[in-house]
This record gives C-alpha cells, structure tokens and sequence, in this order.
C-alpha cells in the first residue's frame, strides 16, 4: 500500500507541474480501509476509466506493487499479477488464474485498449522480467523480421516501456526480505 500510495503521489504532483493541474488522473487502488481495493475487477475498472477518457497525446503510466509468479508450460508461461484476493500460489485452479489473478496475455490487452501512445508499465513484483518477455512474444506473433524491427524502432518514438523489479525467474528484492528504506 505505501508503494502505490508513493508513486501516486509523486507522478501526481510530477504530473501537475508538467501539465497542468486539470490533465493529470490518477487511480489510486490500494488495501487501506476505506480506499478502492485492488481487487481484478476493480483493476479491470481503473484501465477502462482511462480508455475511454485517454487521447493519443497523453502519456499513461501503471504501476504494480505486489505479488508476481509464472504459469503455463516453458515458452507459453504467463506472468501473472496476483489481486488481493488470491489465497495462493497455486494457478493450477482455472478460477484463480481467471478471477484472482490478471495474465500478462490479459494485461496486454487492457493496456492495447488505451489510446495513449506513450505508456510506461512499472512492475514491482516477483517473476515481473516475464511480462516483458510476454509483451514482446504477443507483439512479435507472425510478423517477419522487418516488421519486428519496424516496431522495435517505433516503440522508441512512441510505445510501450517496461520496468520490472526482476527478470523472470528471479524473486523481487522487497518479497526476498531485503527490503530497503
């Protein structure tokens, strides 16, 4: 919760001195009583929220803070982003994986739904090195070399930029208890 309540605060106020107050919105969804609770649905809510208000000039920054892990099979594995209510790891269950947990395959698809040109996606999780692996697959799906290379130099102009807390198999520093102050 201080993570998320941290990066909203600071790219609020960032985002005002460079905007304007009347252009910055932030969705804060966090497990303090009383606030909007990450939950996926509500999740799902916040990135529909911008959708249908973000232009193509706008810049639209998500940041995860929580739990991560890989499910599915070597090269098809999915990064999954764990809600507060998911009660285990385990994504063996369909229900989980489909109500308690966000894929990368759907977390791709909402973000795809923002006009915005200009995203930055930060990932504070465990196994988050993933998703990037997993955005990259999904954006590379038979396509030739060229047109990988096309899109590899547009993403630098406009796109998608991914930050992840650890690679994909790897334990984010805060879960491995080495949490800094």
């Amino acid at each position: 919760s201080k993570d998320a309540e941290n990066m909203a605060t600071v790219l609020g106020q960032a985002g005002r001195q460079l905007f304007g107050k009347d252009s910055v919105f932030v969705h804060l969804l966090t497990t303090d009583p009383g606030k909007t609770q990450p939950a996926r649905a509500n999740i799902k809510a916040a990135f529909d929220a911008v959708a249908a208000r973000a232009k193509a000039e706008d810049i639209f920054v998500v940041y995860f803070s929580g739990h991560g892990t890989n499910y599915g099979e070597a090269e098809k594995a999915l990064f999954y982003f764990l809600t507060m209510e998911t009660r285990s790891f385990d994504l063996s269950d369909p229900f989980v994986r489909a109500n308690n947990a966000i894929a990368s395959d759907s977390l791709t698809h909402w973000i795809n739904l923002v006009p915005a040109q200009k995203q930055v996606l930060i990932v504070d999780a465990c196994n988050s090195g993933k998703l990037s692996d997993n955005i990259l697959r999904a954006g590379s799906k038979s396509l030739s070399a060229s047109q990988i290379r096309a899109m590899e130099r547009m993403k630098d102009r406009t796109g998608m930029f991914v930050l992840s807390s650890s690679t994909a198999d790897q334990k984010s520093w805060e879960d491995a208890g080495f949490r800094q102050s």
